[in-house]
């Protein structure tokens, strides 16, 4: 195993993410779905696709799930969804669901049942079956 590194295929690439923390991460076969996170222009709601075979950045605008930070994401069993919950908006902890469509490109609420943990942020998830 070896850590690589590897050159944008122009000096300027304005779909490539800035620096950022807390943001997360997903894999759907060979390309990365990055979403949310802070720099110090502040919290971010695109989301950056990177294909892991051309290298290129995409970037997907959208304002539905909101800016945020310090949230989780996890990829649905069957890779069409990237579900997130809560994180931190600037003023507030959120407790939402909302979920990306990898094929659609758009957002969706996710209405659920039963008694819903507490609003959170800088906390883990993972997806096990069809649970997160």
């Amino acid at each position: 195993m070896a850590w690589l590194s590897f050159t944008p295929h122009s000096p300027y690439v304005p779909q490539a993410p800035s620096r950022r923390e807390c943001h997360t991460v997903c894999v759907v076969g060979e390309k990365l779905y990055l979403y949310g996170g802070n720099d110090d222009a502040g919290r971010h709601s695109a989301v950056h696709i990177l294909d892991t075979v051309s290298m290129r950045w995409e970037k997907i605008e959208g304002e539905e799930a909101g800016r945020r930070s310090a949230h989780t994401a996890v990829m649905s069993e069957d890779g069409k969804w990237m579900y997130i919950f809560g994180g931190w908006n600037g003023a507030d902890e959120l407790g939402e669901v909302v979920r990306f469509g990898v094929e659609s490109r758009r957002w969706e609420r996710v209405l659920t049942t039963g008694t819903p943990p507490s609003p959170r942020h800088f906390h883990m998830a993972t997806r096990v079956g069809n649970s997160m």
